[in-house]
């Protein structure tokens, strides 16, 4: 599923948008309807932290 906006993609580089896409999946992740089956929030989180981490370089 594409939800990332052209106009978003078309300046940003690679890292930019495996950035964006896996801000994308983990918001995706949290959609799910069964509860039990979403992240809880402290790997929410870990992932945010991981996610800002790489796109820093770190």
């Amino acid at each position: 599923m594409e939800v990332i906006d052209p106009v978003l993609k078309e300046g940003a580089s690679k890292l930019e948008l495996e950035t964006m896409k896996a801000l994308g999946s983990l918001a995706a992740a949290c959609l799910h309807d069964k509860r039990q089956n979403r992240p809880s929030m402290k790997e929410v989180a870990d992932e945010i932290e991981y996610i800002i981490s790489i796109a820093a370089g770190k």
